[in-house]
């Protein structure tokens, strides 16, 4: 099998579970959080390892239970949208400080 073809396959993979989720920003959260709605928000980096497996597990529950996931790319924010990250987690009693992957479940 030729050797591009196998890489050419494993990029397809990859970027079709990532499509998979519905990508938001900072501004989307409070709307989310908000909702009477059950929703999952899904906080990350493209080039995080954890967050890529989680995305993959993540990828699998959105195919089985034909569910929305929200995705924050940490990557997307800039200082100010950080601060206000930081302040909604506040709010949602979320302060021990920030790691990722973070899913939320509102």
């Amino acid at each position: 099998m030729d050797q591009h073809f196998v890489y050419l396959f494993i990029l397809t993979k990859y970027l079709d579970f990532k499509n998979r989720f519905k990508i938001i920003n900072i501004g989307d959260i409070d709307k989310i959080t908000s909702s009477d709605e059950k929703n999952i928000i899904f906080i990350g980096k493209d080039d995080c390892k954890y967050c890529d497996d989680s995305m993959k597990i993540l990828s699998d529950i959105i195919s089985e239970y034909d569910v929305e996931i929200n995705y924050l790319k940490i990557k997307d924010l800039d200082g100010d949208d950080f601060k206000k990250l930081s302040d909604k987690l506040k709010k949602l009693n979320i302060e021990d400080g920030l790691s990722f992957p973070l899913i939320l479940v509102t």
